[in-house]
């Protein structure tokens, strides 16, 4: 993994911990819809509990408004570091220019 990669982890950490202090999970995938303040994680099955497939966990506004407001503040440096690497390989790619 490179150091990128590494540091965003670093800056997803709040998320994580967040949703691992209401269950104990294994986080396959997360996405943040950021204008519906809607986050969507895949789970990995727990083992040893029969299910054979990862589940989908949904905080959206509509069901738990708090939660999704505290989660769209805990990504906040996240989104930031992502939206500068994005416009970086972006530009790279690109030549330089935007």
């Amino acid at each position: 993994m490179g150091a990128e990669a590494v540091a965003a982890f670093v800056l997803a950490a709040p998320v994580l911990a967040w949703l691992e202090a209401r269950e104990p999970v294994r986080v396959r995938s997360l996405s943040l819809d950021v204008a519906r303040g809607r986050l969507l994680v895949t789970l990995e099955p727990e083992p040893g509990a029969g299910a054979t497939r990862p589940r989908v966990l949904k905080i959206d506004p509509g069901v738990d408004a708090g939660a999704a407001t505290e989660l769209l503040v805990l990504a906040g440096p996240l989104l930031h570091r992502l939206g500068e690497l994005a416009a970086l390989k972006l530009a790279a790619r690109s030549g330089g220019e935007h």
